[in-house]
C-alpha cells in the first residue's frame, strides 16, 4: 500500500485596511481579517512564496505587515 504525505497549512487571509500604499510613521501597510467565511484555505506549504511578519496594532483585529524584520526588533516585540 502506497502512502502519500502532504505538507499543508491552514491559512486565513487578511485584507488591506485603508490605503494600499505604505503610510503613517511606521511606513507599512495595515491589514485586517477578511469578511466572515471568506479567505480560509488549506494550501500546500510548497506553494507559499515566503514569510511575512504580522505586528499587532489592535489585538486580534489589525496588524502591520512587514516582509523584513531583524532579530532585535523581533525580540523587542515578542519577548
Amino acid at each position: 500500500m502506497l502512502q502519500s504525505i502532504h505538507e499543508v497549512a491552514f491559512v486565513r487571509l487578511l485584507q488591506v485596511k485603508g490605503s494600499r500604499r505604505p503610510h503613517n510613521e511606521e511606513g507599512m501597510i495595515q491589514m485586517e481579517w477578511m469578511y466572515r467565511g471568506k479567505g480560509v484555505y488549506f494550501i500546500r506549504i510548497s506553494h507559499t512564496e515566503g514569510m511575512e511578519y504580522l505586528i499587532p496594532l489592535e489585538k486580534g483585529k489589525v496588524w502591520l505587515v512587514n516582509a523584513r524584520i531583524d532579530f532585535n526588533t523581533w525580540n523587542k516585540l515578542y519577548k
